[in-house]
């Protein structure tokens, strides 16, 4: 069975699964370039990051003044406070105690290898956060192939939920960021303010009827309900249309939508390994017909882009199936 491909929506939902309560995190987050001079260089631009994750508990160090002794003699002080004319303590680190990690999503490998091509596009993210990461599907990248100040986070495609991984932690070079720009503060609180005032119905255009949070999850749950229904009975409906196929195979065979010989219920041990419903009973037929159906979907793949031949190619080669019959080949 193929592997599910993954979106970027698919991605987010995975990592902030994972790392949600270790991590407060913020999307699509945007870094300006630092002013040089009282000016932003030339040609230089914003640079925005798909994740920023921060979280407290760093330790922040204190360097006492050189220019007095210590106050006491007794057990060490956190800081203690300057005499007058003296210069205060000062922090060896300015980043508040706050750990920053910025993550970068690919989905595709060509995008990967273009964004690892010009470093000036995740330079701004390696000097604002402490660490840096690629997050990408498992398997589109080697972990050799990732720049040595990044780690690499992958995504397994068959459990989104719980398959979240560092393939190469993302390293700590010493690198101190210091204190977070104000305008990503500001838009963290911007965020935070329009959150709540959604959901407690302040903002203007929010208080309508219904939009109470717990009537709007007991409708979202009504309806994941009536989903599930909905769908049950359409697998019970396909799987009784597949028994009457079945039952008039049986009687007379229908004709193979590839080949046009006759079609018959798969009884084989090899159709049912391959999760096939039909299968020539004549040998002569079902190689005939399997060559037939491999042409077709290698002319498939052709027509398919890079990336989406990539991913296709994972695809077993359809089974036989019995022509329509409201296609002239299945009355011929």
């Amino acid at each position: 069975m193929t592997a599910p491909k993954l979106t970027s929506r698919d991605m987010v939902t995975a990592l902030y699964r994972h790392f949600a309560g270790r991590w407060a995190i913020l999307t699509e987050v945007t870094a300006r370039p630092a002013a040089v001079g009282g000016r932003i260089p030339a040609g230089a631009r914003d640079r925005r990051i798909d994740m920023l994750l921060v979280r407290g508990g760093m330790r922040v160090a204190i360097r006492p003044s050189p220019h007095r002794a210590p106050a006491h003699t007794g057990p060490q002080l956190p800081l203690a406070l300057p005499e007058a004319g003296q210069p205060p303590d000062v922090p060896v680190r300015d980043d508040g105690g706050i750990e920053r990690l910025a993550i970068e999503i690919k989905v595709s490998r060509g995008d990967f290898l273009q964004d690892v091509r010009d470093p000036s596009k995740q330079a701004p993210w390696r000097e604002l956060a402490h660490r840096h990461a690629y997050a990408v599907p498992e398997g589109l990248v080697g972990v050799l192939e990732v720049p040595a100040g990044s780690g690499l986070i992958v995504v397994n495609p068959d459990n989104r939920a719980a398959s979240v991984r560092f393939a190469r932690t993302a390293p700590k070079t010493g690198h101190i960021p210091g204190p977070l720009p104000l305008a990503n503060i500001m838009d963290a609180f911007y965020r935070a303010s329009r959150a709540e005032a959604e959901l407690k119905g302040y903002g203007f255009g929010v208080e309508r009827d219904g939009d109470d949070p717990g009537r709007l999850r007991a409708e979202l749950k009504r309806l994941r309900h009536d989903l599930d229904l909905a769908h049950n009975k359409a697998e019970q409906a396909l799987e009784r249309a597949r028994e009457s196929a079945r039952k008039l195979a049986a009687v007379k065979p229908p004709p193979c939508s590839t080949c046009q010989q006759p079609l018959h219920p798969a009884r084989s041990r090899q159709a049912r390994r391959r999760n096939e419903d039909w299968e020539h009973r004549d040998e002569i037929h079902a190689a005939l017909c399997e060559g037939m159906r491999k042409l077709a979907w290698e002319e498939h793949l052709d027509t398919l882009s890079g990336e989406d031949r990539r991913w296709a190619r994972y695809d077993a080669v359809p089974g036989p199936q019995p022509a329509d019959p409201g296609d002239g080949r299945a009355a011929a």
